[in-house]
């Protein structure tokens, strides 16, 4: 079920869906130039997801 996993991701679970967005995730921070690596932005975007970053930015979004 597609939305329980998103759910999980948000939340801020460590699962192989929480490492696929991070990986993507990751490749964006270094297509912008905010980290040289893959794994700089592998680590940055896990850093996002199990903080609760993500999950306080799509609390916001929800809130527009």
């Amino acid at each position: 079920d597609y939305i329980h996993k998103a759910k999980r991701v948000i939340s801020g679970a460590l699962c192989p869906e929480s490492d696929i967005v991070a990986l993507n995730a990751g490749a964006i921070f270094v297509v912008n130039e905010d980290v040289e690596t893959i794994t700089e932005g592998f680590s940055l975007a896990r850093d996002i997801i199990t903080s609760g970053a993500l999950k306080k930015k799509v609390e916001q979004l929800q809130a527009l």
